[in-house]
């Protein structure tokens, strides 16, 4: 009858066991295993665990303290926490190398540099070797993760290539490191986007909600000209726009109305303006060169002119800013400037809030300067020799 008994305490105590879970239950079985002086192999077969479960439970019991599995510790690490810098070194590997979407249809950029080439830069800064960096195959799936496609768009071929297309390269390269780290410089890209037409016109993109366009994308006045400044040291952009036209007095005024809200005006003494070589701000408009000397003159700074070549303006960063404008609103509707702007106010590039304003100045195209005021400029102008029109440098008058 005793042993009838014991056996019952023991069937309810194993019942009891059963009922638990996680730590307790596997201290409970170690319990009872010391207790009844039962092999691991018996108690396996009793509670119907592994081996393992529950010599964790004794090493549990034995500790005092859950034992937890580390499962981080485990597998193949992530290449940005075995390499936490690779993505960094490779953007500014690929920075020059890129080119925007003529289309403006993704954000992504275009790289001209190979796997293997992008691989040997890596090698050659001193921080990789050939065992640490990943094989070419997932190196590719990587660069394209952090926004860069290695291939090379057809559309976005140069139409022509003017001789002194790699020696222009050479020059803006050259601006870049001279001046990223001088204090005293503030290094900005500037561009104008396409005219944007207002009204109910479908732009190609897509939306949660039943919105009805036109049927026809009819011609119309009402357009809007974005005319942008990216801060190539904040990554800050500031968009001013037009309903008038885009001359060389328009682009000015921008850039003055920019330097009197920037926090730049009172200690930085020289400006490095990336653009492409359109018609109004060519070096060659007489009546843009002899605004930027008035400008120069009225803030006592030197500003100098880095010029893209011809019909490489995609690789000019402030296009990179209408991709992801474009990219934004195309599933709307723009029927009105206000929407536009506020658009362009809501936007952020690399974390930095865009600010966006409207220029309600008329403007007038065709302004020509005399000849006087011509050979006056040109003397405060040092134009780099074999590029004189990509590199220029204008100094104050009163210099």
């Amino acid at each position: 009858m005793l042993t009838e008994n014991i056996e019952n305490v023991y069937k309810n105590i194993i019942n009891s066991i059963k009922k638990m879970k996680g730590y307790s239950k596997r201290t409970s079985i170690a319990g009872f295993i010391k207790d009844t002086k039962i092999s691991i192999n018996k108690a396996t077969t009793i509670f119907n665990h592994s081996y393992r479960y529950i010599k964790k439970g004794l090493n549990e019991l034995e500790l005092g303290k859950e034992i937890k599995l580390d499962f981080e510790t485990r597998g193949r690490k992530p290449i940005e926490k075995k390499l936490p810098d690779l993505a960094d070194d490779i953007k500014n590997i690929v920075e020059d190398w890129s080119q925007t979407d003529p289309k403006f249809k993704t954000e992504k950029r275009y790289v001209k540099l190979t796997i293997k080439e992008i691989r040997n830069r890596l090698i050659q800064t001193g921080k990789y070797d050939d065992a640490s960096l990943p094989k070419k195959s997932f190196l590719s799936t990587f660069i394209n993760k952090i926004g860069f496609k290695l291939r090379k768009v057809q559309k976005s071929k140069p139409l022509k290539k003017v001789l002194e297309t790699d020696e222009i390269f050479d020059n803006i390269n050259e601006i870049k490191n001279k001046y990223k780290n001088e204090p005293n410089t503030v290094m900005i890209s500037i561009d104008a986007k396409d005219s944007i037409s207002i009204g109910d016109f479908s732009r190609g993109g897509y939306n949660r909600i039943d919105i009805k366009a036109c049927d026809h994308d009819f011609k119309t006045n009402n357009t809007l000209i974005p005319f942008g400044i990216l801060d190539l040291c904040s990554n800050k952009p500031t968009i001013y726009n037009t309903t008038s036209k885009v001359t060389a007095d328009f682009i000015v005024d921008c850039l003055i109305e920019w330097w009197k809200q920037s926090e730049y005006k009172d200690n930085k003494k020289r400006i490095v303006i990336f653009s492409d070589n359109g018609p109004e701000c060519s070096s060659r408009r007489t009546r843009y060169m002899h605004r930027l000397l008035l400008f120069a003159d009225m803030f006592d700074i030197e500003i100098v002119l880095a010029y893209y070549p011809p019909y490489h303006s995609k690789y000019n960063p402030i296009e990179r800013i209408w991709a992801r404008l474009e990219n934004i609103w195309k599933g709307d509707l723009l029927n009105s400037v206000e929407k536009c702007i506020k658009y362009m106010d809501n936007m952020t590039w690399k974390g930095v809030n865009a600010s966006a304003y409207l220029i309600e100045k008329e403007y007038k195209t065709g302004i020509k300067e005399s000849k006087h005021t011509i050979d006056f400029i040109e003397q405060y102008l040092t134009r780099k020799k074999g590029i004189e029109k990509y590199a220029i440098t204008i100094l104050d008058c009163n210099a």
